[in-house]
């Protein structure tokens, strides 16, 4: 649990500074979004960071697990550095509205019951969602140009990968609780109704 929790507050504070330097290397190269995909990575990253933060603004007022509620902190505060990194990009101003598949995934946050059903639905939502950001990643991450959104790619992919791997051991932990929590309810005597015979 010791590792989870430096796991989580590892890269939250790394995230801006990197920003910065991104911030700086923009203004020295000539713009990405010259070149095809730049545009369309730009977009996809901003709405699926969006998506991100949404579920994690739900996740920090319904989680009932401190490592949840945690993850869900961390990633808003990633995904608005990662927004004022891009905000220096054209395609920044463009918006894109949630396809049907992750409108589904936010419906279905925002319906699920709070407690640990809460907590085991945002997390698989959240893996969902870290697993689509790292794909829109990949399609900039090889390229070595020094514009914001290359290298933003680059640093965004390996956080998302991190994310994932994080998000797998939060879900094994809530399970393993949630497994523990209805054995311990097995071994306990049934109470009997009073006044029945």
């Amino acid at each position: 649990m010791q590792l989870i929790r430096r796991t989580l507050t590892f890269a939250a504070p790394l995230l801006p500074a990197l920003a910065l330097g991104v911030v700086a290397s923009r203004a020295q190269t000539p713009p990405a979004s010259d070149r095809a995909g730049a545009s369309n990575y730009v977009v996809q990253t901003l709405a699926l960071g969006s998506l991100a933060k949404r579920h994690s603004a739900l996740a920090v007022a319904r989680a009932r697990e401190p490592l949840v509620k945690a993850f869900a902190e961390r990633e808003i505060a990633e995904q608005l550095a990662v927004a004022s990194v891009l905000a220096v990009t054209r395609e920044s101003t463009k918006t894109a509205t949630l396809d049907p598949k992750h409108q589904d995934l936010l419906d279905r946050l925002a319906a699920t019951p709070d407690g640990e059903e809460f907590d085991l639905t945002y997390i698989e939502t959240q893996i969902t969602i870290h697993n689509d950001l790292l794909a829109a990643q990949q399609t900039l991450s090889g390229d070595r140009d020094p514009s914001a959104e290359a290298i933003t790619a680059r640093l965004v992919e390996q956080v998302a990968t991190s994310h994932i791997a994080t998000l797998n051991l939060i879900q094994q932990l809530v399970a393993s609780e949630h497994i523990q929590e209805l054995e311990q309810m097995k071994d306990q005597p049934v109470p009997q109704v009073s006044g029945s015979k």
